[in-house]
């Protein structure tokens, strides 16, 4: 299959080895606005372009990858697929709901594949708890508490471009460009939320940035399941561990190993029939260590899956629909964290463009007073 790649930046290097080592592609052409000749020496074969456009126009590419920075990413995977060509998106699909409608358009209308690069999904211990929960092991469902606050990042990192940590060029904080791998796990066990509180700001880790680097959130879910839900990138050392409470036991998911306690009937049909004034039924304990993944290897099972999909052989693992309803989480997430109000699921989208505006009007009169962000 033939690749081009539109945006260039740090995260090509592991797409490349994709693509040229495991799916054996062929990158025809690569597009970025600050493309020099360094950033060429991977992709020796690959034909340059600084417009998008032009891309599109005279390349033949059978597929195109988006690695852009988020803001772009409807737009460009919208003309890619107008164009004829398969697409391959790095996450978010969308920075808000509404921002996303022209991308549903052009989905609609065509006949091609298309993906969202949520690699976290191809983890093995989040296979394996996925397994676990559609086989009921841990029966009802009824409390979950999910913290992943490893994500920190410094000061450095910010100021690498121009446009992360922004309202206006990136979109928002966490919940936009680290956390999305986090809700789409929710989404991806779970499901939608119905209701959603949360606390949402900056630290004075980042006092430079007006988005957000922590967000605590309550989910409510149709079924009275409730997700307690953390993130953070100024926190360290960080965590990323899952708990699971159901009606037949509980399941943790942390560092590649997953602990289950099963309990031999339903809480609520013990709770009937005992007698005893204190006390517990006895779960049965096990402890399962799954290795882990790389980075690049997960990336990799994405293309995998993407170039099976184009062939016919296998569906997406993240389909647009489910790629949206991560946006619209992080959407539902934000508004709630800075309004402290619940918001509910579907998500009133106007009413988070209305407030997304308004951030980038305080970003950019912040900008405007000698602040960078």
């Amino acid at each position: 299959m033939k690749y081009a790649l539109i945006g260039f930046g740090t995260i090509r290097h592991t797409h490349v080895r994709a693509i040229h080592e495991i799916c054996h592609g062929e990158i025809v052409a690569v597009c970025d606005t600050r493309l020099d000749r360094k950033m060429l020496e991977s992709v020796p074969e690959a034909r340059p372009y600084w417009d998008y456009r032009q891309l599109l126009q005279q390349e033949k590419a059978d597929a195109v990858v988006v690695l852009t920075p988020h803001m772009l990413h409807p737009e460009i995977s919208a003309a890619a697929l107008q164009a004829g060509c398969h697409v391959f998106c790095e996450k978010p699909v969308a920075i808000h709901k509404l921002q996303a409608e022209p991308l549903a358009a052009a989905i609609a209308q065509s006949d091609r594949v298309f993906a969202v690069n949520y690699m976290n999904r191809f983890r093995p211990d989040v296979q394996a708890v996925k397994t676990m929960l559609d086989e009921n092991q841990l029966g009802r469902i009824q409390t979950v508490h999910f913290v992943n606050n490893n994500w920190l990042r410094s000061r450095a990192y910010y100021r690498s471009s121009d446009w992360r940590g922004t309202w206006a060029r990136e979109g928002g904080g966490v919940l936009t460009n680290q956390s999305p791998h986090d809700l789409d796990r929710i989404i991806y066990l779970f499901g939608l939320p119905m209701e959603v509180a949360a606390q949402a700001g900056t630290s004075e880790f980042h006092n430079d940035l007006l988005v957000e680097d922590q967000v605590d959130a309550l989910l409510s879910f149709p079924n009275g399941m409730r997700l307690y839900f953390s993130t953070a990138t100024h926190l360290h050392p960080g965590v990323d561990r899952m708990e699971i409470w159901g009606d037949r036991g509980y399941l943790k998911m942390e560092n590649g190993v997953v602990t289950l306690a099963q309990l031999e009937e339903p809480l609520t049909a013990w709770n009937e029939r005992n007698k005893e004034m204190f006390g517990a039924p006895q779960p049965t304990w096990s402890e399962r260590k799954i290795a882990p993944l790389s980075f690049d290897d997960l990336h990799a099972a994405g293309h995998v899956n993407f170039a099976r999909a184009v062939a016919g052989q296998e569906p997406v693992m993240t389909s647009f629909a489910q790629a949206l309803q991560s946006v619209e989480l992080a959407n539902a997430m934000v508004l709630a964290g800075y309004t402290k109000k619940w918001v509910t699921l579907p998500l009133d989208a106007q009413a988070y463009l209305h407030f997304f505006q308004e951030m980038i009007r305080r970003e950019q009169r912040s900008e405007a007073n000698g602040a960078k962000h």
